[in-house]
């Protein structure tokens, strides 16, 4: 009885850590700013997709993986006037591995779903324990 209960704590805390997954398939009309950023980003290509750090983030030591190249180490903090801690260019073709050091959480986007997005969000939600929410979407949200 003691090993089966035991055995339900592990897998209800190992869920504790999975990121949320969402996606927007909603349409915008001003691709502009969108344009912009991706010619900004060299992110034109269609093996390219953007990931966004949003809110939520207050100085974690994260390191960012994709494939076999690190693209950040380092302290992420959410700037409070505008909802943004950091975006890069990825390749797509490929899944990208993020860990957080201080919380000892790591998750992967997984390129069977990155490569179907120009843009991945990644933000924490502290309404739902500190976990990690990842948007799949084809637009730029009007956080920039």
């Amino acid at each position: 009885m003691k090993r089966i209960l035991y055995a339900m704590l592990i897998v209800l805390f190992s869920m504790c850590n999975t990121p949320i997954i969402e996606f927007d398939n909603s349409k915008d009309i001003n691709l502009a700013p969108q344009e912009i950023l991706l010619k900004d980003l060299k992110a034109t290509e269609t093996k390219y997709s953007v990931l966004i750090f949003t809110t939520g983030f207050e100085s974690e030591n994260l390191i960012v993986n994709n494939y076999d190249s690190l693209i950040y180490k380092g302290l992420m903090k959410t700037n409070k006037i505008q909802p943004l801690a950091k975006l890069f260019r990825i390749e797509n073709t490929c899944s990208t591995k993020i860990e957080d050091l201080d919380n000892h959480i790591s998750f992967e986007i997984k390129k069977s779903l990155i490569n179907k997005y120009k843009f991945v969000y990644v933000r924490k939600d502290y309404n739902k324990n500190k976990r990690y929410v990842i948007t799949y979407s084809n637009k730029l949200k009007r956080i920039l």
